[in-house]
């Protein structure tokens, strides 16, 4: 009966406990000297073992309320971390030699073959991307191309990538939202082009700076500032 008593006090005065604490002697203070509870009555061996008993009730019940999944919560005023690409997603930012052929070579030494698809002629932006084990390059004022990796690039990837696609443009242009609730401002002078971007149009987010629209290479990379 001692012990349940005991217990229940430990229960309801959850300040009480501590790492290395007294508690007959606390619970004792607590409930008026501890006459009801018997502590009066107790020897210092009998006190020892009730510290070391309520210990573990205490952390016994602890432990009971933590859920092995929860993490901490993001502070409300943080913007939600923008995801990058799957594991393995590379994008190196370079240029593109053109001559209308499959065969593309890149100035940072990458040589990329074309699957399918008219690449045009003339020196273009490129960016090479990398996903897992899959390749692509997209060429400015045409599109992403799908093909194979001939030659590696001579240096690291340049920029990080993730893709997304739009929910939302403006009227004017200034402001994109996309389908993962990031929205981002559009520069001045980017403003006339992407005021004409659609919804659900696929793009690539590069460097959390840039923003390209794949459905509409003739725009190039689009200068963007994170809002959210």
């Amino acid at each position: 009966m001692r012990l349940v008593l005991i217990a229940f006090s430990l229960l309801f005065f959850p300040h009480l406990a501590g790492a290395q604490a007294d508690h007959i002697s606390e619970l004792a203070k607590a409930n008026d000297g501890g006459a009801s509870l018997g502590i009066q009555k107790l020897t210092p061996s009998e006190r020892a073992e009730w510290n070391r008993l309520l210990d573990r009730i205490y952390s016994a019940g602890v432990d009971s309320t933590k859920s092995p999944a929860s993490t901490p919560s993001a502070p409300a005023n943080k913007a939600p971390a923008i995801p990058l690409a799957p594991p393995g997603a590379s994008a190196w930012i370079t240029r593109a030699e053109v001559n209308g052929e499959d065969i593309v070579k890149l100035r940072n030494g990458a040589i990329f073959e074309i699957s399918s698809g008219y690449v045009g002629s003339g020196t273009r932006d490129a960016i090479l991307i990398k996903e897992g084990s899959r390749w692509s390059l997209w060429i400015e004022g045409k599109r992403e191309f799908r093909g194979q990796l001939l030659k590696a690039p001579d240096g690291p990837p340049t920029a990080t990538l993730r893709r997304s696609s739009i929910q939302s443009v403006t009227s004017d242009g200034s402001v994109i939202k996309l389908i993962d609730g990031t929205i981002w401002e559009v520069g001045f002078v980017d403003r006339i082009n992407t005021g004409l971007w659609l919804s659900f149009g696929d793009v690539l987010v590069l460097n959390n700076m840039s923003l390209v629209n794949l459905d509409q290479g003739s725009d190039g990379m689009i200068d963007v500032r994170r809002l959210k």
